[in-house]
């Protein structure tokens, strides 16, 4: 499959693309070789399961302690779209975490690997 220059502008600077629990290579893999796992087994209302999911990609257990607390604290979302103060505050913690190369989760990921975890969690 190609695209023109132009549709590729398009798709670039288009505000309504978007990408929800994406799980995947995105880029160029031309002449690669790549072996994934993409299964997220993060059961709604189920904590156990986002814990062995976060545990998985070694994320400490007090770090795991902490974002419970911050579930339970925090309202639900009605929509996917934004997060709670104390989640929302976990979730920036583990991204520095993994910019710093502290875990098993890299920088790049981080972020939605983590906030999709949650989002899954959540029933969204």
């Amino acid at each position: 499959m190609s695209f023109s220059s132009e549709e590729k502008q398009k798709a670039a600077s288009s505000p309504s693309i978007r990408i929800d629990n994406f799980q995947g290579v995105l880029g160029d893999v031309y002449q690669s070789t790549v072996l994934q796992n993409l299964q997220m087994t993060v059961n709604k209302g189920d904590f156990d399961s986002l814990r062995k999911f976060l545990q998985s990609h070694g994320i400490e257990d007090e770090d795991i302690e902490e974002l419970q607390k911050a579930i339970e604290a925090d309202p639900q979302p009605k929509k996917r779209e934004s997060f709670g103060a104390r989640v929302g505050e976990w979730l920036g913690k583990m991204t520095a975490k993994a910019a710093q190369g502290i875990g098993q989760i890299p920088f790049g990921t981080a972020g939605s690997l983590l906030a999709n975890a949650i989002w899954n969690y959540y029933g969204m």
